[in-house]
């Protein structure tokens, strides 16, 4: 066997290695998408539920100042609006983690589709360091597009729970 027809099998072992990692990144990120549009969604009925919630409020304090109702009704109304008000930013603030996360990963695979393109960086034999360089980073990307999925799913369930 020709050692060139080796190099140049190995070359495209490697290429078809760094695109199927990059097609598995790629949808977890395509997910992940379609995860922050839900938890979005979630955000924005949890806040109309602190909106009638504080509604419901207003009317029972009016019913407490009239003598209509009872004041631990009161008291228990704004124990309710409080726990909606205190669940939301937490989860606001990891969603904004979760989607800097996404959009470095998204940057990066990026750079690395640029490579990946280039015949040049597998014809190049003084670029075996780095071909083995960006074959690691796009396992540790997938690894982390991973660890970003279940984020989401922590979150949403989270959110899922208030609502």
């Amino acid at each position: 066997a020709d050692p060139r027809d080796d190099r140049q099998r190995l070359r495209d072992a490697q290429r078809h290695q760094l695109q199927a990692t990059h097609l598995a990144v790629v949808s977890n990120v395509a997910a992940a998408a379609i995860q922050e549009a839900s938890l979005r969604e979630q955000i924005a009925a949890t806040r109309v539920i602190i909106a009638d919630t504080q509604g419901i409020l207003d009317i029972a304090a009016r019913q407490a100042a009239l003598g209509q109702i009872a004041g631990g009704d009161v008291a228990a109304q704004r124990v309710l609006l409080a726990q909606d008000q205190a669940a939301l930013p937490p989860l606001e603030k990891q969603l904004a983690k979760v989607e800097a996360g996404m959009e470095k990963t998204r940057l990066r695979l990026a750079e690395l589709d640029a490579l990946i393109a280039d015949p040049d960086f597998y014809a190049d034999e003084s670029r075996r360091v780095e071909r083995k360089q960006v074959m690691t980073e796009h396992g540790e990307l997938s690894k982390r597009a991973g660890e970003l999925d279940d984020e989401w799913l922590a979150i949403q369930e989270a959110l899922e729970a208030l609502v």
